[in-house]
Parts: C-alpha cells; sequence; structure tokens
C-alpha cells in the first residue's frame, strides 16, 4: 500500500499537468469560458488495489449479512437498474419463502 501511495504522487502530478493543458489549449485555441487555473484534484481509490471480483464478494456478504440491501448488491453484480434489482430481490425472496405449516387440520 505505501509503494502504491508512493507512485500516486508523480502520477497525480502528471496527470494535473495534462488537464491543465487541455484547459489551456481550450481556452487559448479554441476560445472556450474556461479557467485553466481551476483547482484540479485527484481522488485516488482502490480499485487498482482491489479487483473487481474481491469488491463484489465483499458486496455479496454484505449483503447477505444485512449490511446492504440486496437490491444493491443485485445492481452493481449484474449491470440493472435498481428497480430492476428491487424486483429480482423480491422475485427470489417470493420463490424462497417457506411454506406455513398448520397442524391439526381446517378451522
Amino acid at each position: 500500500m505505501a509503494s502504491a501511495n508512493k507512485n500516486q504522487i508523480p502520477i497525480e502530478g502528471a496527470l494535473v499537468g495534462i488537464v491543465r493543458a487541455i484547459l489551456w489549449a481550450a481556452k487559448n485555441l479554441q476560445g472556450a469560458a474556461v479557467d485553466p487555473e481551476t483547482p484540479i484534484s485527484v481522488d485516488w481509490d482502490d480499485s487498482y488495489i482491489t479487483d473487481a471480483e474481491t469488491r463484489m464478494a465483499q458486496m455479496r456478504d454484505d449483503a447477505l449479512s444485512g449490511l446492504l440491501p440486496r437490491y444493491k448488491y443485485l445492481s452493481a453484480r449484474y449491470g440493472v437498474s435498481e428497480e430492476d434489482a428491487r424486483k429480482l430481490a423480491q422475485e427470489a425472496s417470493d420463490e424462497n419463502k417457506q411454506p406455513e405449516l398448520s397442524f391439526g387440520g381446517g378451522a
């Protein structure tokens, strides 16, 4: 992790330089109404350290333990809208319901 963070410093500088050059070109060559000196920040996440499969597995575990709604996991896993994922989750819940047990006959 320390090595990854150390590598982010020069990469961030290069990215900011590229964006500044694009902004400068847009303003000076294209006449766009942009500010080449606008504040620029790079927000690093851990996605290059944690692969997508690991994140999905963590998300699945969170859904199974009740920390995350199951429809959110389904939406992320299968790339469907949250509305469609809610329908899928409800359909699965309906199919997995256990029949009620009754003892001793009718009313």
